[in-house]
């Protein structure tokens, strides 16, 4: 087996703020793994801030698979893995296999970051550019910018078309009194949803309106990784008590796409939304992510950070190494 190792950095439009992280770049790995007269191409790319592994030690275990796979010995499962090598390491096995379909990319939902840094002529025309697009996603918080987006989301509504439906992003960072401001404007039927706007493992939580899992359902993940039942089973108390409307899923922060997939199922039986999201992978990174939609197309799928990424990144090979 013969692999070749490439560091990937691409540039970041804007600096990329996540937790406390402050990125200006994205990075990851890309390998070319040469095996049985066969080159297969994988992608590692957990995000600082979100992940809980680094790059490095992602790399690290991801290397060690292989030369485990090259001695004919036993992989570790996908949960004692870190996610982003199960989510990588399942992709390759998939190539393998043969069983990897082509990538569908369906509706495309954009992101806008804050309503009171949003250009209206700019996203007028981004709209003209993408017009599959029927989802405007905003993020809001509870800071000192909270009225001056409120202002600036009562503008939108007047000039932004009305087939075009709206999701906040709270990221567990909106007052409760401030969620019920927005849910109560004017513009409410402009809302599909509010996702994450604040912790939804509260368990006192008592709102009234649309949400949408998404760091909580990481959250909730992780205290049963590994046992998947007991998953599904308290996500499905989660999802009568806060009578959810959606789950956003990341792949490269839950692991192995076989997994991924039975998480789809069960939405597919609870008939809850399910939005696949990503976390700034590169190409083979997002092909990775979208490959269940190749079997449940009809799936959302949200490229976030897509215009954050440059054309001009830097690519270098690491090293060539034989197992």
């Amino acid at each position: 087996m013969k692999v070749s190792v490439f560091h990937h950095q691409h540039p970041l439009t804007t600096p990329l703020i996540v937790g406390a992280h402050v990125l200006p770049q994205r990075e990851y790995y890309r390998y070319e793994i040469e095996l049985a007269a066969q080159i297969y191409r994988v992608e590692l790319s957990p995000l600082a801030g979100l992940s809980k592994e680094s790059l490095n030690e992602a790399h690290a275990q991801f290397m060690n698979c292989l030369k485990t796979l090259a001695a004919q010995e036993k992989i570790e499962s996908p949960e004692k893995l870190f996610p982003s090598v199960a989510l990588s390491w399942s992709w390759f096995q998939l190539l393998i296999e043969q069983k990897y379909f082509p990538t569908i990319i369906v509706k495309n939902n954009l992101l806008l970051g804050r309503p009171s840094a949003v250009n209206v002529d700019a996203v007028l025309e981004l709209l003209a550019r993408n017009p599959t697009s029927s989802v405007l996603k905003f993020k809001l918080r509870s800071d000192e910018n909270f009225n001056a987006d409120y202002e600036a989301l009562t503008k939108l509504a007047q000039v932004l078309p009305e087939n075009i439906q709206w999701r906040g992003d709270g990221n567990q960072m909106l007052k409760q009194k401030d969620l019920g401001e927005l849910w109560n404007s004017p513009f409410q039927n402009r809302w599909q949803y509010f996702e994450e706007p604040v912790d939804l493992m509260n368990e006192s939580l008592q709102l009234k309106i649309p949400l949408a899992m998404d760091e909580s359902l990481v959250q909730l993940f992780d205290l049963y990784r590994g046992d998947l039942a007991k998953f599904f089973e308290q996500l499905s108390i989660k999802i009568k008590k806060l009578d959810l409307m959606a789950l956003v899923l990341k792949p490269t922060l839950f692991g192995d796409l076989f997994t991924i997939n039975k998480i789809i199922e069960f939405c597919l039986q609870k008939g809850v939304t399910l939005t696949l999201s990503s976390c700034y992978e590169g190409a083979l990174g997002l092909a990775t992510i979208s490959c269940p939609l190749s079997q449940y197309p009809h799936l959302q799928h949200e490229h976030h950070g897509l215009e954050k990424l440059k054309d001009d990144g830097k690519s270098y090979l690491v090293g060539e190494f034989f197992f």
